[in-house]
């Protein structure tokens, strides 16, 4: 029996163990989080801004009347987005990017800012893209503003913004944040993607299939299942919550999470104070409780369609889209999956299947053939400016398989094609758009700007005069009109509604398309002379990429393990009337959402918004001190010492700056450090210095001083499935040694300046989410280093590398052949190389090396492993390997090798989002007989 000291021992102890934990945890993932910069924007880009109600935006110049129309989106959701979230929401900064064709946007609080990248794409639901970007975005926002409480609020003073960034990365889910703000979108508004089936029916399917899986892997992902990602997860666990206990629910789990920290499983518990499981048993009845509210949906019915081609029993993941007709018996389509890199195929009826191509890197929206070429988008990256990405049309020769351009640096999207004639939508910074018209006999343009300069979709011709497409009013949803490229003049062929619809095709009086008018997503047709609507199509999941030829239908078909293609006869006899009995789609989860956030808005009216707009000068505002620590907090290598240090990132993610003191426990001396770099020019500028004093007891104490320099040019060359990459670096370094007390040792006064000149290369295969490496791909290092002054002479040396990944017989198999070496050239002291002896040797010098590598990586198997709540395997994976180097000594010539094996596992622990890699090398050195091994470990931020 317990004493009421041995009660109080244990409590203390239990308390101290989970503080010191936590401490741990806090200052790893703090060291870890280095602060986010997604790229930056051309530097002949001017700024302005607007500023208003605790928001500042910051615009390029040209911007204005959309800033101001994204002011009033956010004036208006900062006091909507508090109702089930309710806090004191702080300032925010945002920062938006005209020049990218990646539509996106995230918050960040390290430094406080949120980013939006405003060029929409086609993929966009019946919302203005600028008032979808303010409502999810602002929801982040107002979820980290929820955090600034409790203990959490304390060590935002003792370590600045990094402190919400480093609790959220340890405690708060990803699926949270993103289904969080995805339910509100879908609450707040008519639309949304909780309203759109295509967006969830990848996890109804999944749960339809294999009953759910495990919380783990619903939230690590795998290597054996496809898994729909943490946006579609997360909307289902929040929502259904949200209706089932109450809308404070995560008001309650924010809370927690942010005042008790150190309570280590802050979600879990409260989970379980509001429901009465922890979060695994919570996740499996929440699961069960989604399928048996899509069960009546999936109740198979006859279906219409049928196989296009012959399928073997299909047990992996693989997805075929956008198929089209070539003739009656050969398709084109993109085929996908976890084992496949995005490519080109032809298929026939009995299954047969050839390569075509690779294409791009790409945001594909729809497609076109006519004859032997196939019409797509693919991305333009500019080779300096992350915030510069173009989308041009692509033709691809089915025959010769060669690629041609048919648009240049344009944001182009949709093309269509009828008897050579080329129609795509063109944007532009200002989110205009246009529909352009190719003749494809002198390529002469003819550009067409959209009715009241509405957002424009998937265009398909009608005839060689007429072109049907969808437009959006930003006020009352989404509908079908018509142009006359000779007269001019469009033509609405039916009312907006907020329901999706897009990829259309005309067939008769009607208008085939993708509509999502129901709880699935089907083929439905619209009779342009009646206003009817049918569905076409009855298939169990969704029907998606319809493409019309001899009076057959062909779409892609969802299933568990993939999209398949399927036909059916156009027999309009089959075809089932539909009654919209609203503008807009909702269901019981949905209305209990839009209840509890009291209202639904459309669109808000900015031509109210009036303030007073200035130029932002990038010059003044180059320092933004957000984090600081009472600990030196390595970002680049991930350490944290004993000192102090400071961090600055301005919010155009140009310039960074860190300050800090180090003190070194070992040496029982301090110094004082700097790095800055700046991004903002062609060539990136880096500047870091250190001043202190050092100790080693052979030496004695003395003063150093390094400054070092770096002039870098980094060029994107990525084309095609490759990611290419070259930079070019120019590296002085300075060291002056100084003061020394006690030259016993033979250290002496000295300074040093030392130069590298550096080229950096790479050229890699795009990677299937199953490979470990690039199939295919080369690299290249150069380095030449030496020392022109200093007060010793020092040798000069070149350095270099060439690797060569090449595919193997086996999918996800990757041979890996490197050649790497130095040479020091001339006598005196010796400057360190980049380049190290093989595996399993420690440091050692020689004037001459050449060294080659051999590596057999290869996966053993998926697990998919869950032990108790620590662990989640997701793959354990093996690496032959032998190396082999030829070394100049002082002792002669000298060969040394080392063969072996590495047996690592990529997993999860305790729940944190970063994936662990960890392992054994066991391996040999000289031919010896003695087995020695070694632990391996690694990390990566993000999933």
């Amino acid at each position: 029996m317990k004493t009421t000291i041995d009660r109080v021992l244990y409590y203390f102890l239990r308390f101290d163990f989970v503080l010191l934990l936590f401490i741990y945890l806090f200052i790893s993932a703090t060291a870890q989080a280095q602060f986010y910069s997604a790229g930056v924007d051309p530097s002949g880009v001017h700024w302005k801004q607007v500023k208003q109600d605790q928001i500042r935006i910051i615009f390029p110049e040209g911007y204005e009347q959309q800033a101001l129309a994204l002011l009033g989106h956010l004036k208006e959701v900062r006091k909507e987005a508090v109702q089930t979230l309710p806090t004191k929401v702080r300032p925010i900064s945002v920062v938006l990017h005209n020049q990218t064709a990646s539509a996106n946007g995230f918050v960040t609080w390290a430094p406080k800012r949120m980013e939006l990248f405003t060029l929409a794409d086609q993929s966009t639901y019946p919302q203005d893209w600028l008032r979808q970007l303010a409502i999810h975005e602002y929801r982040h926002v107002v979820q980290i503003s929820n955090m600034r409480q409790g203990l959490t609020k304390v060590l935002s003073f003792l370590l600045g913004e990094q402190a919400i960034g480093a609790v959220i990365g340890l405690y708060i889910p990803t699926w949270f944040l993103e289904g969080d703000a995805v339910s509100f979108e879908t609450a707040y508004t008519k639309v949304g993607r909780g309203r759109t089936p295509n967006f969830f029916m990848p996890y109804v399917s999944m749960l339809d299939k294999y009953g759910g899986f495990c919380y783990e892997k619903a939230v690590f992902g795998s290597y054996k299942h496809f898994v729909p990602d943490h946006y579609v997860v997360g909307y289902h666990l929040v929502s259904y919550s949200r209706v089932y206990y109450g809308e404070r629910i995560w008001k309650s789990v924010l809370d927690n999470a942010a005042r008790r920290p150190y309570s280590i499983t802050p979600v879990s518990h409260t989970l379980k104070k509001w429901t009465g499981l922890n979060k695994f048993k919570w996740y499996k009845w929440s699961a069960q409780r989604i399928r048996t509210q899509y069960a009546d949906r999936l109740v198979r019915v006859k279906e219409l369609s049928h196989l296009f081609y012959e399928q073997q029993n299909q047990t992996d993941y693989i997805s075929y889209r956008y198929p089209h007709y070539i003739n009656d018996s050969f398709i084109v389509a993109e085929k996908s999956g976890l084992s496949y890199v995005k490519e080109w195929v032809v298929l026939d009826r009995i299954g047969n299947e050839q390569h075509i191509a690779f294409p791009g890197y790409y945001s594909i929206s729809n497609t076109s053939v006519s004859g032997n070429k196939l019409f797509y988008t693919e991305y333009k990256f500019d080779k300096r400016w992350t915030h510069r990405l173009w989308t041009d049309v692509k033709e691809l020769d089915l025959i010769s398989k060669k690629k041609k351009k048919r648009t240049f640096k344009k944001y182009a999207s949709s093309p269509a094609v009828i008897d050579n004639k080329l129609v795509y939508i063109e944007q532009n910074k200002w989110n205009e758009f246009e529909l352009v018209v190719n003749d494809g006999k002198t390529e002469a343009l003819q550009r067409f700007i959209s009715p009241k300069k509405q957002m424009l979709y998937t265009p398909v011709w009608e005839s060689d005069s007429t072109i049907v497409c969808i437009a959006l009013d930003k006020e009352k949803g989404k509908y079908f009109t018509k142009l006359n490229i000779q007269t001019k003049q469009w033509t609405a062929l039916s009312v907006p509604l907020f329901y999706d619809i897009n990829q259309p095709l005309v067939w008769k009086q009607y208008i085939i398309h993708r509509g999502a008018y129901e709880t699935k997503e089907q083929i439905y047709a619209y009779d342009t002379l009646t206003d009817q609507r049918f569905r076409m199509t009855r298939e169990t999941y969704e029907a998606t990429d319809p493409a019309l030829s001899n009076n057959k239908l062909l779409f892609s078909s969802y299933t568990a393990n993939g999209y398949v293609i399927k036909e059916q006869p156009l027999d309009t006899a089959e075809w089932i009337e539909i009654t919209l009995s609203s503008d807009h789609w909702d269901n019981a989860i949905t209305s209990v959402m839009t209840q509890q956030e009291h209202k639904a808005k459309t669109v808000t009216d900015s031509s109210s918004v009036s303030s007073s707009i200035t130029k932002y000068r990038k010059a003044t505002h180059l320092l933004n001190f957000h984090s600081w620590a009472p600990l030196y907090v390595d970002i680049d290598n991930a350490t944290v010492n004993s000192g102090a240090s400071v961090f600055s990132q301005n919010l155009l993610s140009t310039s960074f700056l860190s300050l800090g003191y180090l003190y070194d426990n070992t040496e029982q001396t301090g110094k004082w450090i700097m790095n800055y770099q700046y991004t903002g020019f062609y060539p990136v500028l880096s500047f870091s210095t250190s001043v202190g004093d050092r100790f080693m007891k052979r030496y004695g104490t003395w003063k150093q001083v390094n400054i070092d320099l770096g002039i870098a040019i980094p060029f994107n060359l990525t084309h095609g499935p490759y990611t290419e990459k070259l930079t070019l670096s120019f590296l002085p370094h300075w060291q002056s040694i100084y003061d020394v007390q006690d030259n016993a040792g033979g250290l002496v006064n000295q300074d040093l300046l030392n130069i590298s000149y550096r080229l950096d290369y790479s050229r890699l295969f795009r990677m299937a989410p199953r490979d470990l490496r690039p199939k295919k791909g080369q690299s290249l290092f150069f380095q030449y280093r030496h020392a022109p002054i200093g007060d010793f002479s020092y040798a000069s040396f070149v350095a270099g590398a060439i690797t060569t990944w090449l595919p193997s017989l086996w999918k996800h198999h990757s041979l890996l052949l490197k050649v790497q070496g130095h040479h020091y050239d001339g006598g005196g002291l010796y400057l360190s190389s980049p380049i190290a002896f093989p595996r399993g040797y420690a440091y050692l010098f020689s004037s001459d090396l050449a060294r080659v590598t051999v590596d057999y990586a290869l996966p053993l198997f998926y697990p998919d492993w869950r032990c108790t709540a620590l662990f989640y395997i997701k793959r354990i994976k093996a690496n032959i390997f032998y190396d082999g180097a030829w070394a100049t000594q002082n002792s002669g010539n000298m060969f040394y090798d080392s063969k072996g094996v590495d047996i690592r596992m990529d997993f999860h622990f305790a729940n944190f989002l970063a994936p662990i890699d960890l392992g054994i090398r066991l391996y040999q050195l000289n031919n010896g007989n003695f087995i020695n091994y070694q632990v391996l470990f690694a990390y990566q931020l993000g999933n």
